[in-house]
Protein backbone atom coordinates (compact mmCIF):
# COMPACT_ATOMS: atom_id res chain seq x y z
CA UNK A 1 0.00 0.00 0.00
CA UNK A 2 2.93 2.39 0.58
CA UNK A 3 3.66 2.34 -3.14
CA UNK A 4 0.34 4.08 -3.66
CA UNK A 5 1.17 6.91 -1.24
CA UNK A 6 3.53 8.58 -3.71
CA UNK A 7 1.07 8.03 -6.55
CA UNK A 8 -1.69 9.61 -4.47
CA UNK A 9 0.49 12.54 -3.44
CA UNK A 10 1.49 13.33 -7.03
CA UNK A 11 -2.01 12.79 -8.38
CA UNK A 12 -3.70 15.01 -5.80
CA UNK A 13 -1.05 17.70 -6.24
CA UNK A 14 -1.93 17.90 -9.95
CA UNK A 15 -5.63 18.07 -9.12
CA UNK A 16 -5.54 20.49 -6.17
CA UNK A 17 -4.46 23.72 -7.87
CA UNK A 18 -6.93 23.60 -10.79
CA UNK A 19 -9.71 22.66 -8.36
CA UNK A 20 -8.81 25.59 -6.08
CA UNK A 21 -8.66 28.00 -9.03
CA UNK A 22 -12.03 26.70 -10.25
CA UNK A 23 -13.47 27.50 -6.80
CA UNK A 24 -11.89 30.98 -7.09
CA UNK A 25 -10.10 30.56 -3.77
CA UNK A 26 -6.67 31.71 -2.72
CA UNK A 27 -4.31 29.29 -1.04
CA UNK A 28 -5.03 31.09 2.23
CA UNK A 29 -8.79 30.67 1.87
CA UNK A 30 -8.73 27.01 0.91
CA UNK A 31 -6.24 26.29 3.70
CA UNK A 32 -8.68 27.89 6.12
CA UNK A 33 -11.50 25.69 4.81
CA UNK A 34 -9.27 22.62 5.15
CA UNK A 35 -8.20 23.63 8.69
CA UNK A 36 -4.51 23.62 7.76
CA UNK A 37 -1.90 26.34 7.35
CA UNK A 38 -1.35 28.11 4.04
CA UNK A 39 2.19 26.78 4.08
CA UNK A 40 0.91 23.20 4.39
CA UNK A 41 -1.56 23.73 1.57
CA UNK A 42 1.16 25.18 -0.66
CA UNK A 43 3.23 22.06 0.00
CA UNK A 44 0.24 19.93 -1.03
CA UNK A 45 -0.07 21.75 -4.35
CA UNK A 46 3.66 21.34 -5.00
CA UNK A 47 3.50 17.63 -4.17
CA UNK A 48 5.83 18.09 -1.21
CA UNK A 49 3.26 16.91 1.29
CA UNK A 50 0.31 14.60 1.24
CA UNK A 51 -3.29 15.05 2.25
CA UNK A 52 -4.11 13.60 5.66
CA UNK A 53 -7.36 11.66 5.73
CA UNK A 54 -9.31 14.50 7.44
CA UNK A 55 -7.85 17.08 5.03
CA UNK A 56 -8.69 14.91 2.02
CA UNK A 57 -12.27 14.46 3.24
CA UNK A 58 -12.65 18.21 3.79
CA UNK A 59 -11.20 18.84 0.33
CA UNK A 60 -13.59 16.37 -1.29
CA UNK A 61 -16.44 18.08 0.58
CA UNK A 62 -15.66 21.28 -1.34
CA UNK A 63 -16.09 19.53 -4.70
CA UNK A 64 -19.18 18.70 -6.73
CA UNK A 65 -20.31 15.08 -6.94
CA UNK A 66 -18.94 14.84 -10.48
CA UNK A 67 -15.57 16.24 -9.41
CA UNK A 68 -15.36 13.76 -6.54
CA UNK A 69 -16.04 10.92 -8.93
CA UNK A 70 -13.39 12.29 -11.31
CA UNK A 71 -10.83 12.35 -8.48
CA UNK A 72 -11.56 8.80 -7.39
CA UNK A 73 -11.80 7.30 -10.89
CA UNK A 74 -8.72 9.24 -12.03
CA UNK A 75 -6.69 7.89 -9.13
CA UNK A 76 -7.81 4.36 -9.95
CA UNK A 77 -6.56 4.89 -13.51
CA UNK A 78 -3.22 6.17 -12.19
CA UNK A 79 -2.82 3.07 -10.04
CA UNK A 80 -3.78 0.77 -12.91
CA UNK A 81 -1.35 2.55 -15.24
CA UNK A 82 1.49 2.31 -12.68
CA UNK A 83 0.82 -1.39 -12.10
CA UNK A 84 0.66 -2.14 -15.83
CA UNK A 85 3.85 -0.23 -16.62
CA UNK A 86 5.67 -2.08 -13.84
CA UNK A 87 4.57 -5.45 -15.21
CA UNK A 88 6.21 -4.94 -18.59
Amino acid sequence: MNAYKDTAKKYLARFAKPARKNMKLTQDKIAEKLRITSRSYGALERGEGGFSTPTLLLFLGLLSDDEILDVVKGFQKEVDRAENSGAE
